[in-house]
């Protein structure tokens, strides 16, 4: 008889420390020396994301209209994939396939270049108010040409850094804009023509993507 109860009583034991990783204690009254409990189970937030994101270069000043915006895309696009390795401080590796296209003063295309091009951007989320979030990132890029035959020339390889900042919009959308650190002129240079209204300057090199973080 007393082995029955013990049995039962480790039974007891063992079934009360599963069900308690499972649940929260939320509330204690010392005064009757009762507790109430809560069966919402814990969530784990994620620490990876991977997703589907497009873009272009800026080249000849920021668009003003959706004419615009559709023309610019007509000169070159990139789309691909990103992934996203942490949440405060993250790693955020990305690819993309790129075109660039050469337009006549009719606007038709007289050539195409090809690209596979790779950032691998270090970012750090500096604001977060729940419904979206802000943050920073650089790091290097590399842009390796395709030939006409879809060959990849990773001989012909070019890097290049990039800086910028960007938000995320209800957790899932992030959208961002980076900087194009040109190695073939001075940075003092670059950042006192800084110019993205008038096309008929020099240009500021900005890249500009939205994509979807898909868990």
């Amino acid at each position: 008889m007393k082995s029955k109860l013990f049995i039962s009583a480790l039974l007891v034991v063992f079934s009360m420390q599963t069900f308690a990783q499972d649940v929260t204690i939320i509330q204690s009254n010392a005064t009757d020396n009762t507790q109430s409990y809560s069966s919402t189970p814990k969530v784990k937030k994620a620490r990876f994301w991977i997703g589907p994101k497009f873009g272009t270069d800026i080249v000849s000043g920021i668009p003003s209209d959706f004419t615009g915006i559709t023309d610019r895309l007509k000169e070159q696009w990139q789309g691909g994939i990103m992934m996203q390795f942490g949440r405060t401080l993250y790693l955020q590796p990305e690819a993309y396939y790129s075109v660039v296209n050469t337009l006549d003063g009719a606007g038709a295309v007289t050539a195409t270049s090809q690209s596979i091009k790779v950032p691998l951007m270090l970012g750090l989320r500096f604001l977060n108010l729940g419904l979206f979030s802000l943050h920073i990132m650089g790091g290097p890029s590399w842009t390796i040409p395709m030939g006409s035959d879809n060959s990849i020339n990773t001989d012909a390889k070019q890097m290049e850094w990039l800086v910028g900042a960007g938000i995320d919009v209800l957790g899932f959308i992030t959208a961002d804009i980076r900087y194009k650190y040109l190695t073939d002129s001075p940075l003092s240079d670059q950042i006192a023509g800084f110019n993205v209204t008038d096309a008929t300057l020099p240009y500021t090199p900005l890249n500009v993507t939205v994509g979807l973080k898909l868990r």
